[in-house]
């Protein structure tokens, strides 16, 4: 069904990658010459028209695929996934193309302004003063949101860089978070917001929404498409639930048990930040199972003495208490056993009048006592 728009993109596919070896000597140089930007500004046209066309030909995929019986659909979004060139998705070239032609987009811009303030020196008024002050004003514009949103922020703090997101849904929280205290509260276009979207998605993520575009009409159904597949509560829920289960188990050293309480509590500090800690009494099971009996031995006794049934943050405080007690006591052992071996070497090689010399002269001596009392019973035998 697709090979006709596989055989189409392949060799536009070829072309954007011939272009990306060849702009970005020029886009990483150092020094810029007129050379370089001229052909700059000549080879931006190209490389936007050939992703223009993938643009298109991939919306066509993405309808014909929608539109398919559930069976075919499987097979064919499976050749989507698998559709690339050399060792990257299509997709990623695609990605890599947009990312260059912003870099391409911007030195362009710094040599516009470069150039006009030149021509301004020498008392020259540009043709494209007025494109310059309409960018501008949306620049100015953009940074006075910015601004306003983030009035009493101390200056002197660096600036956040935009999350990126490849897909995994336990990371889906932490960067919607971030990009909704970065990206999504100002008061800016819709489609510059889904325009930084889409540039924070990569891989499995960007995969999924394509076919949307950075414009403000696509904004919102962007973050609904993103919210329903990765940020399912239930299923990051469940996810993380399995993932409790299947930790490998413990045993008694210290470093494994700090290891496995480690674990433990990024789990359950998951599960908590999305508002509440389901089926508790599973979650307690799945800690205690996978620590040694001696171990829960004592979890118990401490259990005991507070004469209260824990819950799960309960466990966890003593599972954590035990650790720190057992890293303590290995500290205290280690400290004990290098001290007492220096000091027993320091009483073998420096013991109280040790001569070795007198030492030999002694035992030659006594030798020579024993010697001469045999030879004096041997002449008493013989008179």
């Amino acid at each position: 069904m697709s090979v006709v728009l596989r055989s189409t993109m392949k060799p536009a596919i070829k072309r954007l990658i011939e272009y990306l070896g060849e702009l970005r000597p020029l886009v990483d140089a150092q020094e810029r010459t007129q050379e370089g930007i001229d052909k700059l500004r000549a080879d931006i046209v190209k490389i936007k028209r050939v992703l223009s066309f993938l643009d298109l030909k991939i919306d066509h995929w993405q309808k014909i695929i929608k539109g398919l019986p559930a069976d075919e659909r499987a097979a064919e979004e499976q050749i989507f996934n698998n559709f690339s060139q050399g060792e990257r998705h299509i997709a990623e070239w695609i990605d890599s193309g947009r990312e260059i032609a912003d870099e391409i987009d911007i030195l362009l811009a710094d040599a516009i302004e470069d150039s006009t303030a030149y021509s301004e020196e020498l008392g020259v008024r540009p043709r494209n003063e007025e494109r310059n002050d309409q960018r501008n004003e949306a620049n100015n514009a953009f940074r006075n949101d910015y601004q306003d949103n983030f009035m009493g922020v101390p200056q002197h703090l660096p600036k956040a860089r935009l999350p990126e997101f490849w897909g995994d849904q336990l990371r889906w929280p932490e960067f919607w978070q971030g990009f909704e205290r970065t990206v999504d509260c100002l008061r800016i276009d819709d489609g510059l917001k889904a325009h930084y979207l889409l540039q924070c998605l990569k891989g499995r993520a960007h995969r999924a929404v394509l076919g949307y575009r950075p414009i403000s009409e696509h904004y919102a159904p962007l973050k609904e498409a993103l919210i329903r597949q990765f940020g399912n509560q239930k299923a990051i829920r469940e996810t993380l639930h399995a993932e409790l289960i299947g930790l490998p188990m413990a045993n008694e050293s210290v470093g494994s048990l700090r290891a496995y309480l480690e674990e433990v509590e990024r789990i359950c500090r998951s599960l908590n930040a999305m508002g509440h800690l389901e089926d508790k009494e599973i979650v307690l099971m799945a800690i205690k199972n996978k620590l040694p009996r001696g171990v829960v031995l004592e979890l118990l006794r401490m259990e005991k003495a507070d004469k209260v049934e824990w819950n799960v943050e309960m466990l966890r405080k003593g599972l954590s208490e035990l650790v720190e007690l057992r890293e303590e006591a290995q500290r205290c052992t280690q400290t004990l056993s290098s001290r007492m071996g220096l000091q027993r070497g320091n009483n073998w090689n420096n013991q109280r009048n040790f001569n070795p010399g007198k030492f030999n002269k002694d035992l030659a001596t006594e030798q020579n006592k024993q010697e001469c009392s045999r030879f004096r019973l041997v002449i008493m035998e013989i008179n």
